[in-house]
């Protein structure tokens, strides 16, 4: 039972990991986005998102940001909403050390396994530890989120708002983070 317990958790990082191939197409890339976020806010069954999710959370808000940027004017209010809350998923996902355990979700589902944060493991509830191969999905930090908003090639939906008081805003905030880690 538990290692199926482990293949359900296994599965779910290969589904929000897989590459979306969305180049050149903004509007598939703005609605994957969408079933992502709305497909990792059901991991917590009305509950929150889980911790050992809110990296995978955050990074999926951010991309999401900028498919909206990608897609026209009538999207920058959602790209700026998105931004902010990536931030916001950011600095809670940040509160966590490294090594630190973090619930997956229903245990009935996982089997009361625990993602270790930054070792791209899970703890079994017998206390043994497996390596898991999708880990790095789950991670998320403010070096990731500058280096993209600053990229000179490669996230070029973020293009439109560039020169905008708001993105420009934005960076710095995140420059800041990203900085202290």
């Amino acid at each position: 039972r538990l290692r199926h317990d482990i293949n359900n958790f296994n599965i779910m990082l290969h589904y929000l990991g897989r590459p979306s191939r969305t180049y050149a197409a903004p509007n598939k890339a703005l609605e994957w986005g969408r079933h992502c976020i709305r497909f990792i806010e059901n991991i917590g069954e009305g509950k929150g998102v889980p911790e050992a999710w809110l990296g995978r959370y955050g990074e999926t808000l951010f991309r999401t940001a900028c498919y909206c940027f990608g897609n026209g004017s009538e999207y920058k209010k959602e790209g700026y909403e998105l931004l902010d809350k990536a931030l916001d998923i950011y600095l809670k996902w940040a509160e966590y050390p490294a090594g630190a355990e973090l619930d997956v979700g229903n245990e009935y589902i996982y089997g009361r396994i625990k993602y270790v944060k930054d070792k791209s493991q899970i703890k079994l509830p017998d206390g043994r530890v497996e390596p898991i191969e999708y880990g790095g999905i789950l991670e998320y930090n403010a070096r990731f989120i500058y280096r993209c908003l600053t990229a000179k090639y490669g996230w070029e939906w973020f293009n439109p708002v560039r020169n905008e008081d708001r993105f420009k805003e934005f960076i710095e905030k995140v420059k800041a983070f990203a900085d202290k880690e």
